[in-house]
């Protein structure tokens, strides 16, 4: 099977959660500023990219329920400007709303 990134794909695991958890952080960080809908959720939480001192403290990111999805999706949920998205999908809605989402071109 071929390596498609080596730097990625050969770093050693400590390596990997040191990556792994500064990209949550920053993750987090920046969905609490851009989304309106996630800075409350985490503000109810009570959580924010400060409390995430190990990759086990993602488990303490609120997940938003289906009908918050329903509910919100996708204009409420977007991060980036409209201009940024490129491609929108949604779900068939056969339990109900459909559920669109959003991707930009480096998704």
């Amino acid at each position: 099977m071929p390596i498609w990134s080596e730097e990625f794909e050969t770093m050693s695991r400590t390596e990997m959660s040191k990556l792994q958890l500064e990209r949550w952080k920053t993750l987090v960080e920046r969905v609490a500023q851009t989304s309106p809908f996630y800075r409350q959720k985490f503000a109810e939480a009570g959580v924010s990219a400060d409390d995430i001192k190990s990759l086990d403290d993602i488990a303490n990111l609120p997940l938003p329920t289906k009908e918050e999805l329903r509910y919100n999706s996708p204009w409420g949920m977007f991060t980036v400007p409209l201009k940024g998205i490129v491609r929108i999908r949604a779900s068939s809605g056969t339990t109900g709303k459909p559920i669109e989402g959003g991707y930009t071109r480096a998704d």
